[in-house]
């Protein structure tokens, strides 16, 4: 039984979710993702395009990655990050991994940095146009770290986690087996 609801959470990254998911993963009002999508805001995942849409009667489906992008440009815009900033910081952590760089691990896009039996959080931070992730470990001080990297004295901090719990959960998965499977982890 274990295997198969870690299959089923796996699928997360392969699904296509309909307009109404995205709406109730991302709690983004349904006039907001209309207009993002008629100007063209949201990219969808490289090799992996929004479908649908355009004419009546073809629904549009969505990756993971997109409605975690539309998710993370939801709640920068929420702490007062202009749209144009905000769309660019998710699309940036939606759509693109990275190796371990800057004393971080690996990340995958959409996930948060693997975490498990630390006492640690993802970060997204912005300053403007630009943006970063930090893998926080609590207790300590990644201030100095940010300003640093972004080279700014001035940047807004999402904690990652909670958006991606909370969007993995209202997709009917388990957020710790997504991030067990995606990361090849054995969590027993």
């Amino acid at each position: 039984m274990a295997d198969a609801n870690l299959e089923h959470d796996m699928h997360i990254l392969e699904d296509r979710f309909t307009t109404g998911q995205v709406l109730d993963a991302t709690c983004l009002p349904n006039h907001t993702l209309q207009s993002w999508l008629k100007r063209d805001l949201l990219i969808g995942k490289p090799g992996a395009p929004i479908e649908g849409g355009g004419v009546s009667g073809a629904h549009r489906r969505f990756t993971f990655f997109t409605v975690m992008e539309i998710a993370i440009a939801k709640e920068l815009i929420e702490t007062g990050l202009s749209a144009a900033n905000a769309i660019k910081a998710a699309q940036h952590f939606a759509h693109v991994g990275e190796g371990p760089v800057y004393g971080n691990p690996e990340r995958w896009p959409s996930l948060p940095f693997l975490n498990f039996g630390m006492a640690a959080r993802t970060l997204l931070c912005v300053s403007g146009d630009k943006s970063i992730e930090i893998l926080w470990e609590l207790k300590t001080d990644v201030i100095p770290t940010i300003r640093s990297r972004l080279r700014s004295t001035s940047f807004i901090v999402l904690e990652v986690d909670e958006v991606f719990d909370r969007v993995v959960k209202r997709l009917g998965h388990d957020p710790r087996a997504v991030m067990a499977e995606a990361y090849k982890v054995d969590t027993e």
